[in-house]
């Protein structure tokens, strides 16, 4: 789903991968795109994909909180990012908490 959601807004995920609490995306995007928007429509969109595809949900339960964090990388961190994201939830990765 991140893949479509992210070409829909003409830009490209790079990694997607996640532990219990959150998820993580690399993804490069163009200086026009806004991406406040583009973030706050994804969340909508896979919680209502969440909502279709489960059956007991509680109504007082919230897929995603109200925040995010966003930051850039360059070419240096690039590679450390990535397999970051891709060792997620394994338990020897030393930056895992």
């Amino acid at each position: 789903m991140a893949n479509f959601h992210f070409e829909r807004w003409g830009c490209e995920a790079l990694e997607v991968n996640g532990e219990e609490d959150h998820l993580s995306i690399v993804f490069s995007a163009t200086p026009q795109v806004q991406l406040s928007q583009m973030i706050n429509h994804f969340k909508l969109e896979t919680t209502k994909s969440w909502k279709r595809t489960t059956i007991h949900h509680d109504a007082g339960f919230s897929l995603w909180s109200s925040g995010y964090m966003l930051t850039t990388i360059g070419k240096i961190g690039h590679n450390t990012v990535l397999e970051y994201i891709v060792d997620q939830g394994r338990k020897e990765n030393p930056l895992n908490h």
